[in-house]
């Protein structure tokens, strides 16, 4: 459990929770948007456990970002570019992003899978031609 504490830390700094504007801690979000970043538990956390120290003696997160891709880029780079997406994808940032709007589209969906014969006549409505 220790090393599970250690990985939320880390996404809290990264997206720590702000009282004024209201948006919430990584670690507050819903459980599918944990689920975006888990696989990277397994990479990340090793780098945090073998440099314990050097790594919570770190005071910025953008430095301790810089520690750990210093001894796996790759695995970083992709850790904080799937945190990001996770983050910004959730429903409560995306409401909080719109005015409290939920989305359009709450499921994924590929763009060739539209049907723009179906699409482009709605538009042409909606913008009033």
């Amino acid at each position: 459990m220790d090393k599970m504490i250690d990985f939320m830390y880390l996404l809290d700094r990264m997206f720590p929770a702000n009282n004024d504007s209201s948006w919430p801690a990584f670690s507050s979000l819903d459980d599918d948007t944990f689920t975006h970043v888990e696989p990277f538990f397994d990479k990340i956390l090793p780098l945090i456990s073998e440099n314990r120290e050097i790594f919570f003696e770190i005071e910025n997160v953008n430095d301790q970002i810089k520690f750990l891709k210093k001894l796996s880029y790759t695995d970083t780079q992709a850790f904080v570019e799937t945190a990001i997406e996770a983050y910004f994808s959730s429903n409560f940032i995306h409401m909080h992003l719109n005015d409290g709007q939920p989305k359009l589209f709450p499921n994924v969906r590929i763009l060739p899978e539209i049907n723009y014969d179906l699409f482009l006549p709605f538009l042409d409505w909606k913008n009033g031609k």
